[in-house]
């Protein structure tokens, strides 16, 4: 055998090893950012602010006494989806659907829909994301195929009540899901318009981001991980993008972010309401001072009603 032959071996052995690597590397990753923590999930601890000043509460004795009842939904690929539902007893036609948030709780939006049930007479429909609380799934998406999962329960209330009013309200990861369920041509005109908190701009900007936090090479775990999310999860990390979904929404945004959050960035408010480009859809935005990442309405619980109470009332009577 030839010197080049043999140089050429151990370089298409190299290749492969580093091939095999890489794709490693994106796995164990992945496996660990998208498989959600069951076991936390059943403590339902509340999420506790960087300095120890603020601790994320939930309306447990509304939750507790209001009248409701589990619900369920298939999702576009077959899995068992929970939900919490809440009717009012005054027959309402106002609906609002809360999204939790990554690794989160169905309870952490009721602080916001405790107001708009009591004050606004709306109904309160908690989802269980998919992976998440009591619904069936393997892995958490960001959002990916979570938008299906919420247009599939738009759907439901719209079967139970034709004249459906819907908000859509979403905490980070289901800020960012409802930021995507907005650009989808194939939505309920029952939507009437959307809340979303601490949303990233795209799948892509927020991974990048907290793998730079981690100080680990960035650009080859966010491309090794690229690959085996779309190889073997079906999620592609550039599609899965609010922004883009924004500047196809035909539904009116109120945008809401902490002014202290450093894991979803408060710069990323400005990104997702400067793309919502469309100046006959009306948008408008809350930054609260002080307050780290998903607890805005814990640092300013006032401001925070006022002001979604108000955008609310413009688009649903």
């Amino acid at each position: 055998m030839q010197l080049y032959q043999i140089l050429l071996i151990i370089l298409a052995g190299l290749i492969l090893s580093f091939s095999i690597i890489y794709l490693i590397t994106g796995v164990i990753m992945l496996k660990t950012t998208l498989t959600p923590d069951r076991e936390r999930d059943k403590e339902h601890k509340p999420a506790v602010s960087p300095d120890k000043t603020h601790s994320q509460r939930y309306e447990q004795e509304w939750l507790a006494k209001a009248p409701h009842e589990g619900v369920y939904i298939t999702s576009k690929d077959k899995l068992k989806l929970y939900g919490h539902l809440y009717m009012n007893p005054q027959k309402s036609h106002k609906y609002v659907v809360a999204c939790h948030g990554y690794n989160g709780y169905w309870k952490e939006l009721s602080i916001p829909c405790k107001h708009y049930y009591e004050d606004l007479g709306f109904n309160a429909l908690f989802i269980d994301q998919r992976a998440q609380g009591q619904s069936e799934g393997k892995y958490m998406t960001m959002g990916y195929k979570e938008k299906f999962d919420v247009v599939a329960w738009c759907k439901f209330i719209v079967g139970k009540d034709p004249s459906a009013k819907i908000l859509l309200l979403g905490h980070s990861m289901g800020a960012a899901t409802v930021m995507m369920v907005s650009g989808m041509t194939t939505l309920p005109e029952n939507i009437k318009c959307i809340i979303e908190d601490c949303g990233y701009p795209s799948i892509k900007e927020q991974i990048l981001e907290t793998l730079e936090k981690m100080k680990v090479p960035t650009k080859f775990m966010y491309y090794a991980s690229s690959i085996v999310a779309k190889l073997f999860y079906g999620i592609s990390f550039t599609k899965g993008s609010p922004r883009e979904a924004l500047k196809k929404t035909k539904v009116p945004f109120l945008f809401i972010h902490g002014g202290d959050d450093t894991f979803v960035p408060t710069k990323f408010l400005q990104m997702n309401y400067d793309s919502l480009t469309d100046r006959s859809i009306y948008k408008d935005k809350l930054v609260v001072p002080g307050a780290c990442h998903g607890m805005s309405f814990i640092y300013d619980e006032k401001a925070y009603i006022e002001k979604s109470e108000s955008y609310i009332k413009k688009f649903i009577k």
